[in-house]
């Protein structure tokens, strides 16, 4: 029977979620855990093994990016397809319901651990790039040794007080902000930036390119209107899309939707990188590797001693701490739903609406626009470094990006005024879901397709999926270890999969069921009821038949 089925998971998700609430140490290892086979898998992927497979952090930043926004596109497609197909009876609604399940849960996850390694790697890079200075000066042989040390002092931080390892990151997240938009004002009016290693003709090239390159940091007040714009898309933009639909008590939910709001914002966040490095940064061209420690080192030991040095630190501690920033934020939120920890500070809307029958006030929180960051700041930051080349694909990626990045915004300012103004109390339904998948996903085919056939991303494409692979098999390990160690949160990590906007979303009529079927849920819980005593869940099974 679906809907008990349904109603025993949601009443004995509430039980746990109390439990969590009253005691919120019960899982101080689990984070560490977790942190650990983040850390392991990020320095395995994001290493600098040798100079012969150093095709660009960006360039393997994007490429992992668009494998998962093309398994995303392709799981949209598959379930809101199979979703559209006449279905009937309670045997096809489990079916579709299943289905949703299982790849909406594999896709939320992949985001989470995507998130994960950012802030693990960029914690790592901003620890290396504020003290490499100090170790660069005892010569390269140290420089591996001393990353060693950094990952180690970041895993041992972590493994001690996950609580405060967010704390710090908001502290340093804070700073960087202000470091951000002020830097232009500090810094010496038009400097130029030498990319890369001087030769000994003293002329500035890339140091894998052999292409002379130099780019002019923006600065003064050209530099504020140009960076000033990013700067409020930080602020504004904390809360992450994902919790859009989001559950009361902090349990965001899973399914086609979610897929949606990942793809809809990795897409977005990857192509308004080639939008936005030009007003950040004019004149940049392909960088070739050019990581920020790489520059900082080389620079800080050979060529710029002076106020060159300054830019270079504060542009990579700009590059770290905002992918640390928007990481940590959607980290924590998850972390918030697994009982790890009980507060995050968030910019949120609180709508409350009363629940139609007996009038139950319920809460529900409503993100800005996190569209606009999450994730993607790695992103935008890496491509500044290694931009696609400008070739007809890349004008239509980029053109095709462009109307597909303003046909969702458009559509979720919309949803949120109405969310926000008219107080409907009922998730967003994505109109839009269907073409939008379809959309991201030839802009994502086209782009890996590119992305194979080019030497200078092939290996980033194999790693990508590499990467995808490695992460649904340690979210797969991770899950078995959970219900096999941790029966007392089995119910909780799934997170609402079957929540009713999953599995019935029918018509004006099957919603108002639904709500009272909610509405039931929540009396059973607070009562203890036998949901099979009630009338109106058998009643319902029984319509769905």
């Amino acid at each position: 029977m679906v809907m008990l089925s349904f109603s025993r998971k949601q009443i004995q998700l509430s039980k746990e979620e109390d439990e969590i609430q009253s005691n919120p140490n019960i899982l101080p290892k689990l984070g560490s855990t977790l942190f650990l086979w983040s850390i392991m898998f990020s320095i395995i992927m994001n290493a600098d093994w040798s100079e012969e497979l150093r095709l660009g952090y960006g360039s393997l930043v994007v490429g992992c990016a668009m494998g998962c926004v093309l398994f995303w596109c392709l799981t949209v497609v598959l379930v809101e397809l199979m979703a559209a197909f006449p279905f009937t009876g309670g045997t096809a609604l489990y079916t579709r319901a299943a289905f949703g399940k299982v790849m909406g849960h594999i896709a939320a996850q992949c985001q989470i651990w995507e998130l994960e390694l950012n802030c693990v790697s960029s914690l790592i890079n901003l620890v290396g790039n504020i003290t490499s200075p100090v170790w660069s000066t005892m010569g390269t042989k140290y420089d591996g040794l001393w990353w060693a040390v950094c990952m180690v002092g970041c895993l041992a931080f972590i493994g001690i007080s996950t609580r405060w390892f967010i704390r710090v990151i908001c502290l340093l997240a804070v700073l960087e902000a202000a470091a951000f938009t002020l830097a232009p004002l500090i810094l010496i009016p038009k400097v130029d930036i030498q990319w890369g290693v001087a030769n000994a003709s003293n002329t500035p090239i890339d140091q894998f390119t052999g292409v002379s390159t130099k780019t002019l940091f923006p600065t003064g007040i050209q530099g504020i209107l140009q960076v000033l714009p990013i700067a409020v898309w930080v602020f504004l933009g904390i809360d992450g899309i994902t919790l859009l639909s989001q559950e009361t008590h902090n349990f965001p939910k899973s399914g086609p939707r979610a897929i949606v709001q990942f793809m809809a914002t990795s897409t977005i966040i990857y192509f308004l990188q080639i939008i936005i490095c030009p007003l950040v940064s004019p004149g940049v061209s392909k960088v070739g590797f050019g990581s920020s420690q790489t520059i900082l080192t080389q620079s800080l030991m050979n060529q710029f001693p002076n106020s060159q040095t300054l830019i270079i630190c504060v542009y990579s501690l700009i590059q770290n701490v905002i992918g640390l920033w928007a990481s940590v934020h959607l980290l924590s939120r998850q972390m918030i739903s697994l009982g790890y920890i009980r507060y995050w500070p968030s910019f949120v809307i609180t709508t409350k609406y009363h629940m139609p029958r007996s009038g139950r006030l319920i809460s529900r929180e409503v993100p800005w626009f996190a569209l606009l960051i999450e994730s993607g700041w790695i992103l935008i930051t890496a491509a500044i470094q290694s931009a696609l080349p400008f070739t007809p694909i890349s004008v239509f990626i980029v053109t095709g990006a462009s109307l597909y990045s303003i046909a969702v915004s458009i559509f979720l300012f919309l949803a949120y005024i109405r969310l926000r103004y008219v107080g409907l109390h009922r998730p967003i339904k994505y109109t839009f879901t269907l073409p939008c998948a379809i959309l991201g996903l030839i802009i994502a085919g086209i782009t890996v397709v590119v992305m194979a056939g080019n030497a200078d991303y092939r290996t980033a494409f194999w790693i990508c999926i590499a990467k995808l692979c490695v992460e649904v098999a340690i979210y797969l390990a991770v899950q078995w270890w959970l219900r096999k160690r941790v029966k007392r949160v089995k119910t909780v990590v799934p997170i609402l999969l079957f929540s009713s906007d999953n599995v019935l979303d029918v018509g004006e009529r099957e919603r108002r069921k639904d709500d009272e079927v909610l509405e039931e849920a929540y009396d059973i819980c607070d009562t203890g009821m036998d949901p099979e005593k009630s009338d109106s869940f058998q009643k319902h099974v029984l319509n769905l038949e």
